[in-house]
């Protein structure tokens, strides 16, 4: 049993004991019945919430936005299926790159411009994000690079076409992988 499991049955457990609790102390109390009724449904409703929402940390697919700045690990393209009414996602398992400092794109390949250390406790993240075809060709090409042994590189930009206008959806471009900056050795004693 993993500890996901484990975790998931204790989830149960203890949504099952609150609701026995609440169960309980509605049916001695002298609360109006239709008051009781919500009590409990309410109480059912927030355990299949949750039991839904544990999807998004039990390793399925975030529909969250794309950090700042991330290291892409690989990416799985899923095209629109018109039989199946299927629209499409593309499926990035990323790794997220520490260093916020502005950045220029003419400034990407400079070595030392994006801080490539990966934090040793840090676990891959699976996002999705619509399908479109401008994204597939970069997720693809990102991809063959990767096959390539050629590390990418993710750039979100969450820039609005007009100003004051919000920008819900990330725009970003993958790059290869600049080359770290390594502490110069010492010369042998």
């Amino acid at each position: 049993m993993t500890a996901l499991t484990i975790g998931q049955i204790e989830l149960v457990a203890a949504y099952t004991l609150v609701t026995a609790f609440l169960l309980v102390i509605l049916f001695w109390s002298r609360v109006r019945w239709w008051i009781k009724a919500g009590a409990i449904a309410l109480a059912v409703t927030f355990f299949f919430g949750t039991w839904t929402g544990l999807r998004n940390i039990s390793g399925w697919p975030s529909d969250e936005k794309l950090p700042e700045r991330f290291e892409l690990v690989w990416a799985i393209i899923v095209e629109p299926d018109e039989t199946t009414q299927d629209p499409g996602a593309l499926y990035y398992w990323l790794l997220e790159l520490r260093d916020d400092s502005p950045l220029e794109e003419e400034d990407i390949y400079r070595p030392g411009s994006i801080d490539v250390r990966l934090d040793p406790t840090q676990l891959p993240r699976a996002i999705r994000i619509p399908y479109s075809r401008g994204a597939h060709e970069e997720a693809e090409e990102a991809r063959n690079k990767i096959i390539q042994g050629v590390r990418q590189v993710g750039l979100t930009t969450r820039r609005p076409k007009k100003p004051g206008e919000y920008a819900p959806e990330s725009e970003f471009a993958f790059y290869d992988r600049p080359d770290p900056i390594l502490a110069p050795k010492a010369p042998p004693p």
